[in-house]
């Protein structure tokens, strides 16, 4: 749980909420980090879209050392969901 309180799901913008039904779909629930970042959403898209970026088929860095990357700016963050999100995704768990 966070400790910035978030505002009620139907106070984000649209695009936001789309996110928030897929998570639901995907995980039962809507992530606490993906309500976090959806209080910004400029910031949001604009990670999203950097990290489509550096995740996409044509990148020149392997899959797994991409994988190890994300990992590493997870801990450096000191981001413990990304940590075991990103730890997953690496062993293939994802």
């Amino acid at each position: 749980m966070s400790w910035i309180e978030n505002p009620p799901d139907d106070r984000y913008v649209w695009p936001i909420r789309l996110l928030f039904a897929l998570q639901r779909r995907k995980f039962g629930r809507v992530l606490e980090p993906v309500k976090l970042w959806g209080r910004t959403p400029r910031v949001f898209f604009a990670f999203l879209r950097l990290y489509r970026t550096f995740e996409r088929k044509s990148s020149p860095l392997e899959p797994s050392l991409r994988s190890l990357i994300m990992v590493r700016v997870s801990q450096i963050n000191w981001c413990r969901f990304c940590v075991d999100l990103n730890a997953s995704n690496a062993l293939g768990g994802a």
